[in-house]
């Protein structure tokens, strides 16, 4: 069953914060997928920044911590294992993402990256949609 199916029937109960699940295997540059999370986050409800489409990761983080502050959302970033096929996370990206103070942001991978410093959860754990509502409840506090 697909991550974002079975964690969308988990956090129904979750409603004062909105949890964003992003697709990485959807990026079209995994390098510099800023404009692509931009756009999740605006389809997402969240309103649009006032500068323009954020392009970088520099840019989405102003937009993030200046425009969404107020905004109670969370980011989870995923690979879907289907077509397209996973393309692994750019490292990089992914600490630049852990820079930000908000929102909080995690990643779901297939094996732990030991680089990476964005709480991490493995999509082959059988308590993954548990220790997700662990993460964002802890959050709350």
């Amino acid at each position: 069953m697909p991550f974002t199916f079975r964690f969308s029937t988990a956090i129904t109960w979750f409603s004062n914060s909105q949890i964003i699940c992003i697709d990485g295997s959807r990026f079209s540059d995994p390098s510099n997928p800023a404009l692509q999370i931009y756009t999740a986050l605006k389809k997402a409800g969240c309103p649009a920044s006032p500068d323009g489409k954020t392009r970088t990761i520099a840019e989405l983080q102003a937009y993030c911590e200046d425009d969404l502050s107020e905004e109670k959302i969370a980011l989870i970033f995923y690979e879907a294992p289907t077509d397209p096929p996973p393309q692994g996370f750019d490292m990089a990206v992914l600490n630049q993402l852990a820079r930000f103070s908000h929102p909080p942001i995690a990643v779901v991978v297939g094996d732990r990256l030991p680089e990476c410093r964005l709480p991490q959860f493995l999509e082959s754990d059988p308590d993954l949609i548990a220790n997700i509502l662990q993460w964002l409840h802890n959050l709350e506090r």
